[in-house]
């Protein structure tokens, strides 16, 4: 173990006594400076009267909770460090505690050693917690399929960057809590990379199965889920293992299969559920757009498996070269970007096109839709700012819908769970960009996602494109 960092004041708070003896002895036989305490309401006169470099608090503990001493110390005394303890943590409790300032939760039961390292490291930086997103792989958290007992450590990542552990293998999350992050804004699942191929390989089955049995009652929405989870996996490998012909030839074989299946012609659109289970990350917003775009082919009557297999492709790989940009510029919106940062963004659809174009089994119109997602109608678009009559109509197409998740995914939940949600939304997007979409291509998406039976979304789409 590295050497502790001497002289350094801390102040413990646990109400066991028995693991309070512990940590304490533990500490002060490292040459730490310490007070503690097993009451919340002690600690926070204590900190009145002397200057810890760092906290060391239960989260359960009588008087003030945990919870609110953390607050008040990152409130009172933001040079303070904290570290919270627990054996029983609700995932809220645990991001709550974060945002507030804690550089992690430590959770019973745990090693003393355990405990001089967290301690050793917070005190040279801000966190133990992992940055490192080359570690971990992502998935929509409404997607995410466990056993009653967890076979993978779970992560989050907040807003700062940080990957914080909130479950361990063996745990047990109720499905219910998990979903309860959302209200957080936190959307997605992470797990190692190590843990999400053996994940991947389990959900890739169970897709496979799904998709060739013959069993109706597995409930149509579960059976969407499945399918869409196991394409947004393939799609997240992209990134985890890099942008190579066997991998993109492998995520976009996984991604078709799921797509035949979810598209099959029972005259239902799967939009809505879509949607729902979406969020703004990479991999879940190329799967949502490959999806639409799928419905959307519907919606025009196109029959030709060429024609729609081109369409989708382009749809699930439009963003494949914003993986070749900095990290944190893969997520953010071009508008809210520096002139400088701009430059780099917009050479996202060439970056991609570059990776894709010595393939072989991409087709070159898979490549213009790649090149031209951001072109605009009225040529305000980029990387070459083409015209309408310069932009394949297919590109066209993918733009829109491109356009439309972004602004979906920013929406609020309590926004999105509005039935009247998604034809507002591109009621407004029309309205502040009247030039930027081609009409036709507007009324097909708002037919794709607003109408759940697509015959008669597609007679209703032949009859406005004769007017």
């Amino acid at each position: 173990m590295l050497e502790p960092v001497k002289t350094k004041k801390i102040l413990l708070v646990e109400d066991e006594p028995e693991l309070l003896n512990l940590y304490a002895k533990a500490l002060k036989d490292n040459g730490y400076l310490l007070e503690s305490t097993e009451s919340g309401y002690n600690a926070a006169n204590i900190l009145e009267t002397t200057e810890f470099q760092l906290l060391v608090t239960d989260l359960k503990v009588p008087g003030m909770s945990g919870i609110d001493l953390v607050k008040l110390t990152h409130q009172k005394y933001p040079k303070t460090k904290i570290i919270c303890i627990s054996a029983h943590a609700d995932l809220l409790e645990k991001v709550a505690v974060q945002e507030m300032g804690s550089s992690g939760v430590l959770e019973k039961p745990f090693k003393t050693s355990t405990l001089l390292e967290v301690v050793e490291t917070v005190l040279k930086q801000v966190s133990w917690a992992d940055s490192d997103v080359s570690k971990y792989a992502g998935m929509t958290i409404g997607d995410f399929v466990s056993q009653e007992e967890l076979k993978y450590p779970l992560f989050i990542k907040i807003d700062d960057g940080r990957f914080i552990q909130i479950a361990r293998e063996g745990d047990f999350i109720p499905r219910d809590k998990l979903l309860e992050l959302r209200t957080k804004n936190i959307n997605e699942i992470w797990l190692t990379i190590e843990d999400f191929a053996k994940y991947k390989t389990d959900q890739t089955q169970i897709a496979k199965a799904v998709k060739t049995t013959k069993d109706n009652k597995i409930p149509p929405t579960l059976k969407i889920k499945m399918l869409k989870a196991a394409s947004e996996l393939a799609a997240e490998e992209l990134r985890v293992l890099g942008v190579s012909e066997e991998s993109t030839n492998q995520s976009i074989a996984i991604m078709k299969d799921s797509l035949d299946s979810l598209l099959l012609d029972d005259g239902t659109s799967p939009a809505k559920n879509i949607l729902e289970n979406s969020n703004n990350s990479l991999y879940s917003h190329a799967v949502t757009c490959s999806v639409v775009a799928g419905l959307c082919s519907k919606v025009y009557g196109w029959t030709s498996k060429k024609t729609i297999e081109i369409l989708t492709q382009g749809a699930f790989l439009h963003d494949i070269g914003l993986y070749e940009l900095p990290e944190d510029l893969q997520n953010k919106r071009y508008n809210d970007l520096n002139n400088e940062n701009k430059k780099i963004y917009a050479t996202h659809p060439t970056k991609g096109v570059e990776k894709l174009q010595n393939f072989p089994n991409i087709h070159p119109e898979v490549l213009k839709i790649v090149k031209q997602h951001h072109e605009r109608p009225d040529g305000s678009g980029y990387p070459n700012g083409l015209n309408k009559s310069d932009i394949t109509p297919m590109a066209r197409l993918i733009s829109f819908i491109d356009h439309y998740l972004d602004e979906w995914h920013r929406l609020s939940l309590a926004t999105k769970k509005s039935p009247k949600a998604p034809e507002a939304l591109i009621q407004s997007i029309i309205q502040k960009h009247p030039l930027y979409f081609d009409r036709l291509d507007v009324l097909a998406v708002q037919l794709a996602i607003c109408e759940p039976d697509l015959n008669w979304a597609r007679m209703s789409f032949q009859s406005a494109s004769r007017k």
